[in-house]
């Protein structure tokens, strides 16, 4: 028994009044069927027509959805009110919603593309530390962060800023950047200069001399330094000491000097270095 009419009533009212065991609108409340039937002249009183038991409950969990939505804006409501009244920020005005509240009361800064916001002191892709967010309403808007050196990066609505891109090391164990030449340690390029066109993960894409265009290799497979090969190698064996280190007979700032030992046997003992190395990078062969 209440006195609030159907429209006016929650879900669970609802639900609740169709299983009191009270007639209504002529549902015998005696009938197996009375709570469907009782549903559904709520129902009726609500939309002015006689409903299906799907179309029935289907409204019903409509106005449960609707409720809970309710609830939750309400909630998030009075959160952010009670958040503004103990942070000095302004009231909301009348009829307006979050959304609204928060963009009159704060500025908008831009995203990575994880969405995560620019934070001050972050890094982005060209800015070593954010310093400063500009805020701007030309040109469709947007802001502009710029770092202690000076350098800028403008970001639009419904654009994105990049997060560094993490170092990349090559064989040599330096970090392998656009525009760099670049030598293959171990393939038919070897002894070709390779441009660094861009760096993908853990990828290094390369243009290719006589317009061959471009390849991909593992940073690990690239180094800054021609290669040693075994040509090289057995070249370098019929190198007298001088020419072999390329200090013209003087041996100050020669790197064979300061050894305590014979130029022969530093030449030696580097050949033999190189000859190791060249080993271990073709697995033993």
């Amino acid at each position: 028994m209440t006195e609030k009419h159907p429209e006016d009533m929650t879900a669970g009212e609802l639900l609740r009044w169709a299983t009191n065991g009270e007639p209504y609108n002529g549902v015998d409340g005696n009938s197996w069927t009375y709570p469907t039937e009782k549903i559904r002249a709520l129902v009726e009183d609500v939309t002015g027509e006689w409903p299906s038991d799907h179309e029935a409950f289907s409204i019903i969990a409509d106005k449960i959805d609707a409720e809970l939505a309710d609830t939750r804006n309400e909630s998030l409501r009075r959160g952010a009110e009670l958040w503004a009244m103990a942070n000095g920020w302004p009231d909301f005005r009348e009829g307006e919603d979050f959304g609204a509240w928060l963009d009159r009361c704060a500025l908008p800064r831009p995203r990575f593309d994880d969405r995560e916001p620019v934070q001050f002191e972050d890094d982005t892709d060209g800015l070593h530390g954010v310093e400063k967010f500009i805020f701007t309403l030309s040109g469709g808007g947007g802001c502009q962060m710029q770092d202690a050196d000076g350098n800028m990066l403008t970001v639009f609505p419904g654009g994105f800023a990049k997060r560094p891109t993490p170092e990349v090391l090559g064989a040599d164990g330096l970090p392998i950047k656009a525009g760099e030449t670049v030598y293959d340690i171990d393939s038919e390029w070897i002894d070709t200069p390779l441009e660094v066109l861009s760096v993908e993960s853990l990828s290094v894409k390369v243009s290719l001399p006589s317009g061959k265009g471009w390849t991909m290799f593992r940073a690990d497979r690239l180094t800054h330094t021609h290669p040693d090969t075994q040509e090289r190698i057995d070249g370098d064996v019929h190198k007298d000491e001088c020419e072999y280190f390329g200090h013209g007979g003087h041996c100050m700032g020669c790197p064979a000097n300061g050894y305590g030992e014979s130029c022969i046997e530093t030449k030696t003992r580097d050949l033999l270095r190189r000859q190791r190395e060249l080993d271990a990078r073709k697995g033993g062969k």
